[in-house]
């Protein structure tokens, strides 16, 4: 056992990616345990350890981490940071930083939205001024640690995530600036390792472009996270007088939230605006945005990468906000994208990418996310992890 990794995983769309890309690297020597006795996102059951977490498997499973050469932790979820925080330190632990579960801490967290988001997520909330001046008061551990004790008999989430982030030895983040920035932040001691699951090849399996000059779409965002700020970019699109669709994809996230933003952008376009409220397989999603020519992220955190990529490869037009750390890494990698806030208005903010900006960006992607490229990242990675 001493030479296999341990793998917590989520059932979510990235279990498979996991699978594939551990197995063609450190074939044989994996365990993957999923939270779920019934995984609905995984083709490979037969490879995994689908358990629930209340069964004494889990369980024993979990108190038996020093087995192994190592344990990859795939996305701090709260249960996650439980299990992080009871781990024997002897343990070598590695955390696949996605993005948000870095971002979860309030101060983080905080900056993620834009105005017009808070004001949505205030009316959310039913936030007055008591609940505002409480939760400044307890943003601060001095007050936060013993309010959680007395009155949830446990340490607050964002102390606990603080705790689990210092306990790693290495951190694999989906872009290096995220790492950067999170250090920034909070102290801790993790190796940063760079390492992506899914290679350009598999996402673009099949995609046929199919835009047309004279009818494109939009795509606006990535799903019903309010990090998505999607009120600004509704109007912004009202202002420039769009009318041509405008495809939002929101079957997860904050569902009040989404709720709002359906009702906005009909109440804007109408039936122009086509919000994706249920789940559609990969294959599907690609022939559905391969008509959007335009593509406008407007996270101030990172978040929706592998759309990103997708949208580069494709030779679709890219608007990021420039809080994103994404806009750091595409400017260093000299990949040809426009910002929300220096852009979006002008005239020809619309026009297409010509032939020699899509192939630039292509080449881009095709060196960064290629397969040769993930598996020689991934081998290095293992290598890294078990050489002890």
């Amino acid at each position: 056992m001493k030479n296999k990794i341990l793998h917590i995983v989520d059932d979510c769309l990235f279990l498979d990616s996991v699978i594939e890309l551990f197995e063609m690297v450190a074939p044989g020597r994996n365990i993957y345990l999923v939270n779920s006795p019934e995984p609905s996102n995984t083709k490979y059951s037969d490879k995994i350890l689908a358990l629930s977490s209340g069964s004494v498997e889990y369980q024993r499973t979990i108190n038996d981490t020093d087995c192994y050469c190592a344990v990859m932790i795939h996305a701090l979820t709260y249960q996650k940071i439980q299990i992080v925080n009871k781990i024997d330190k002897q343990v070598i632990l590695v955390w696949f930083f996605w993005g948000a579960d870095g971002y979860y801490l309030k101060k983080l967290y905080s900056k993620a939205y834009s105005e017009k988001t808070k004001r949505c997520l205030n009316k959310i909330d039913n936030s007055n001024a008591y609940k505002k001046i409480k939760g400044l008061i307890l943003s601060y551990d001095f007050f936060s640690i013993p309010f959680s004790l007395i009155k949830y008999h446990r340490l607050p989430e964002d102390y606990e995530r603080r705790l689990a982030i210092k306990r790693m030895n290495y951190c694999v983040p989906v872009i290096e600036d995220d790492y950067y920035l999170l250090k920034k932040n909070i102290r801790f001691c993790a190796q940063l390792i760079n390492c992506n699951y899914g290679y350009i090849e598999k996402s673009t399996f099949g995609f046929q472009e199919n835009i047309s000059k004279e009818k494109f779409s939009v795509l606006v965002g990535n799903s019903g996270d309010p990090a998505n700020n999607h009120f600004d970019i509704l109007d912004a699109l009202k202002e420039k007088n769009f009318d041509n669709n405008i495809i939002s994809p929101l079957s997860y996230g904050n569902n009040d939230y989404i709720k709002h933003v359906v009702r906005y952008g009909k109440d804007l376009f109408g039936q122009q605006f086509i919000p994706l409220l249920d789940f559609i397989p990969l294959v599907e999603y690609n022939a559905l945005v391969a008509n959007c020519s335009i593509v406008i992220m407007n996270h101030y955190i990172q978040q929706a990468m592998g759309n990103i990529i997708f949208t580069l490869w494709r030779g679709a037009k890219l608007f990021i906000n420039k809080k994103n750390t994404i806009y750091n890494f595409l400017k260093r990698n000299n990949a040809i994208f426009y910002t929300i806030e220096e852009d979006l208005s002008r005239p020809d903010a619309f026009t297409p990418l010509r032939d020699f900006e899509k192939e630039i960006n292509r080449k881009f992607i095709n060196n960064c996310f290629s397969e040769k490229e993930i598996l020689k990242r991934a081998t290095l990675l293992v290598e890294k992890i078990t050489k002890n």
